[in-house]
């Protein structure tokens, strides 16, 4: 049993969105919510066990990604934790250094250094992941984002990480309150 699509998508050969996914069958609705059956984008679901590690969650959005691009955003938190957030639908987010296809969430260059391969896919590491959660995502879902990839054993290190990158960027909207709220997050943790 591989993961399946709810259905064979239409126009957009990667992904379709919330505008023109269909609905799961009856069968497959009762499977997602008695959760043997995990939605990872807006028309693709797999079965549980299919989605339980990094390497298997990044093995099942792989071939979803436009060629070049890097899964970054929810996708990353997704891939890295297992976590989604119950409030958003699931969506692929990726970011290119200059497509603008449907599921490109931002149009960037991102280092080599900020990307790691987990399951055959480019993902970006922990802390760039939270830094694009502050930067793009309302503040209670990059929050809790933010404390499901924070580890406890490395926290300190993860939020040096984390201090380094968003120093390291420069005009953006959400960016001075992304950096107060590593700020306070870090001398919380040291303490």
């Amino acid at each position: 049993m591989g993961a399946a699509p709810f259905f064979a998508c239409g126009k957009n050969r990667y992904m379709s969105t919330w505008r023109t996914a269909s609905f799961p069958s009856a069968a497959e609705a009762t499977l997602i919510r008695e959760g043997l059956l995990i939605p990872y984008t807006a028309d693709h679901a797999a079965p549980a066990d299919l989605a339980a590690t990094p390497p298997l969650r990044g093995a099942l959005i792989s071939p979803l990604l436009p060629a070049g691009a890097t899964a970054v955003g929810l996708t990353a938190c997704w891939i890295h934790t297992g976590w989604w957030p119950s409030s958003r639908f699931p969506a692929l987010t990726a970011g290119h250094p200059y497509r603008s296809d449907p599921c490109i969430r931002t149009r960037t260059v991102i280092p080599q250094e900020h990307i790691t391969h987990i399951g055959g896919c480019p993902v970006t590491l922990p802390a760039r992941t939270a830094a694009d959660l502050l930067l793009l995502e309302p503040t209670d879902i990059a929050l809790s984002g933010l404390f499901m990839l924070a580890e406890p054993p490395d926290r300190p290190a993860f939020f040096s990480d984390l201090t380094r990158i968003l120093a390291s960027m420069h005009r953006r909207p959400r960016l001075p309150r992304a950096r107060a709220i590593v700020q306070a997050l870090s001398d919380a943790a040291r303490d």
